[in-house]
């Protein structure tokens, strides 16, 4: 966001762009890219899918977390990528991009990790507290939570904005932090009040929250099955009475109850890789971003060397990458979701094959049909002529 005044007044990228700038431009063009099409996706599955599955507020909050990744995509593709590295759109960048643009990016991105905290907090909940979950974590609260969450991190960075000038020069316009600010470091202390709110702090709650619900998942897991290998020992001699009895009944409730066994097995160690998973993505996307950010920087805000400048690159990278990639991990530990997009891509072939399939029975049916008129018109036609 704020990388954006490391560039000197004198520069033009678009004309003047070295081999490893022109790597980073790639590379962040098909991220936002990437972010947009997939967040995209994500609104229309969660549209698309029942409202109790999984459960109402965990898709209420998914909704509003692949809403915030879509608009961080849209700004920062028309306030930074476009006018920077091809001066269209140049509006947005000098007279918007400098002042409302980095509070509403800064809001965004804020927002989105909120968002994320929120969602780790009702799982918690849920969790820990079942019952007390199904009281305060209602539809509504989530909903209100989720409405008031953008509003409050506008309202953290609205000093922001006002620290933020152009630089306006004969090659480029470019946004600079006022000398003066620079001189004290008080912009560079925002800065670092900024990357709190929007990685260190999440993160301490998303990594403590998701080891304890991981925790309290896998001894229920291990809770399970002892109880089940002791009911299991305790209904032998009823099983083997059942047995002798009626071995049809048997075999029937046996298969049963270990199915119900395995399908809830399998719940619980996919809501366990799905906690682990959401927390791991987000911590480890996002450590480039907090250490660049937090130490690679002097009070100027300039990189001393070029190793701070490619450090930066690649935690810019990273970053956007962490917001592009929710679709991923929804797919991969989440059985709606895979099937609702499976239905999607395979909805043709599926549907061609169903018509064909159908169309092959009513031929059949109507051949038989067809005889069985024809035999009975026969039949008639005899019984008349008689």
């Amino acid at each position: 966001m704020w990388e954006i005044s490391n560039f000197t007044s004198s520069a033009t990228p678009h004309l003047e762009l070295t081999p490893e700038e022109k790597v980073y431009m790639s590379l962040n063009g098909s991220i936002i890219i990437l972010g947009i099409i997939t967040n995209s996706l994500n609104l229309l599955v969660l549209f698309r899918l029942r409202i109790g599955s999984p459960c109402p507020t965990t898709k209420i909050i998914l909704i509003f977390l692949s809403m915030a990744d879509f608009f961080i995509m849209i700004v920062e593709l028309f306030v930074h990528f476009i006018p920077f590295y091809t001066q269209w759109f140049q509006v947005f960048y000098t007279d918007i991009g400098c002042g409302i643009g980095s509070l509403v990016q800064a809001s965004l991105l804020t927002t989105s990790s909120w968002y994320i905290l929120l969602l780790t907090l009702e799982r918690f909940t849920a969790v820990y507290f079942p019952m007390k979950a199904k009281v305060y974590c209602t539809q509504k609260r989530i909903l209100t939570a989720c409405i008031m969450i953008p509003i409050l991190a506008s309202l953290c960075f609205c000093f922001l904005p006002l620290d933020i000038v152009i630089d306006r020069t004969p090659a480029y316009h470019v946004c600079i932090t006022k000398e003066s600010l620079k001189q004290q470091g008080t912009f560079k202390h925002k800065l670092f009040i900024w990357i709190v709110l929007y990685f260190f702090l999440p993160a301490i709650f998303v990594v403590t929250l998701n080891a304890a619900t991981a925790r309290k998942l896998a001894k229920a897991s291990h809770l399970q099955q002892r109880m089940t290998s002791v009911v299991s020992r305790n209904d032998q001699q009823t099983k083997n009475l059942l047995a002798r009895r009626n071995p049809i009944i048997s075999r029937a409730m046996s298969s049963q109850s270990q199915s119900a066994i395995t399908s809830s097995e399998q719940k619980i160690r996919k809501a366990t890789i799905l906690v682990i998973t959401a927390s791991v993505a987000f911590v480890v996307l996002m450590i480039p971003r907090g250490i660049s950010t937090s130490i690679s920087f002097d009070a100027r805000l300039e990189y001393q060397t070029d190793a701070e400048y490619s450090l930066d690159n690649v935690a810019y990278l990273l970053q956007y990458l962490n917001h592009a990639t929710n679709f991923f991990l929804y797919v991969l530990v989440n059985d709606n979701f895979r099937n609702e997009i499976k239905s999607w891509f395979c909805k043709r072939k599926s549907s061609g094959f169903q018509r064909t399939k159908k169309q092959l029975q009513n031929g059949v049916d109507c051949e038989a049909l067809t005889q069985t008129s024809g035999k009975k018109k026969k039949q008639k036609k005899v019984t008349l002529a008689v």
